[in-house]
C-alpha cells in the first residue's frame, strides 16, 4: 500500500489572525497545480 504525505512543511502555518485579505491567490492557485500533478503522477504509475 502506498501512503503520501504533502505539507507546507510549516507546523505554525495557520494561525487565529489568519484573514481572507492577506491570502497570496498566486500560492493557493500553485498548491492546487502541484497536489493536481502529483496525483496524475501516482495515478499514472498504479
Amino acid at each position: 500500500m502506498r501512503a503520501v504525505g504533502l505539507t507546507v512543511g510549516d507546523k505554525d502555518y495557520h494561525r487565529s489572525t489568519d484573514d481572507f485579505a492577506s491570502i497570496q491567490p498566486e500560492f493557493c492557485v500553485r498548491a492546487v497545480e502541484t497536489l493536481i500533478d502529483a496525483v496524475r503522477e501516482l495515478d499514472r504509475d498504479i
